[in-house]
């Protein structure tokens, strides 16, 4: 099975059909529990106001529990969200946060928001909210720089090999990366990454239970950890 997941990840073709721009304005179904759950969402947060906070933890008794993403939850599904609120939230710029649930469920939920959310929907986001970035798509180290699955997008969306596409995050600077959890895994996960001057990274929403995780470089963070990087997100 794990000969199997490598080559998935090679391909980047589940990532594509999945995550691509393209495909994922074509699904509409996370749009059809947008109204109902914006209601639901707000009740909650009316009991645990997120306003403007930086968000982490998506198991059992965090703050995100209990509010819905399309067809899905925060808890299951919630990683883009909590990345693309998180850069809003260290670039001093408030949010509401049901609001943005709702943006990402007729912008870009996967499968109606059961497989999370696409990048480029961050990146389209986080434009409207007045942050510029690009999305960069990260193709494996050993395949050749070329056109993405999806034909690209206006925002920048490039090919790049994960060495091209890290260098360049800015230090400092604040940037999203999108990943499988390794090569046994067909699990994604997105955070938002602080780089500081020095090279030492913090990566927000990283593990369950704790705000961020502290690198002394992204490379200790990507290929310490066994990460494959997918997609990038600069911002200015």
């Amino acid at each position: 099975m794990s000969g199997i997941k490598e080559r998935i990840h090679r391909s980047g073709r589940i990532y594509d059909m999945l995550y691509g721009p393209k495909v994922v304005r074509r699904i509409w179904l996370a749009g059809l529990f947008s109204r109902r759950n914006r209601r639901r969402n707000e009740e909650r947060l009316a009991q645990v106001p997120l306003k403007g906070a930086f968000l982490y933890g998506q198991g059992a008794g965090a703050p995100s529990d209990g509010l819905r993403f399309g067809i899905s939850t925060m808890r299951r599904s919630g990683c883009e969200v909590m990345a693309c609120c998180n850069v809003l939230a260290a670039k001093g710029i408030s949010y509401d946060l049901a609001e943005i649930i709702s943006e990402f469920e007729k912008k870009g939920a996967s499968a109606g928001g059961f497989f999370g959310a696409s990048p480029a929907a961050i990146a389209q986001i986080l434009n409207e909210k007045g942050v510029k970035a690009v999305l960069h798509r990260i193709r494996p180290d050993d395949a050749s720089p070329g056109p993405g699955a999806d034909g690209g997008s206006h925002l920048g969306d490039e090919a790049l090999n994960a060495s091209g596409s890290l260098k360049m995050i800015k230090s400092p600077g604040i940037s999203v990366l999108t990943f499988w959890w390794g090569r046994d895994s067909l699990v994604i996960h997105t955070v938002m990454i602080e780089t500081e001057e020095e090279g030492m990274v913090r990566a927000w929403n990283f593990e369950s239970g704790r705000p961020f995780t502290i690198f002394p470089s992204l490379t200790a963070m990507t290929d310490g950890r066994g990460l494959i990087p997918v997609a990038l997100i600069t911002t200015e």
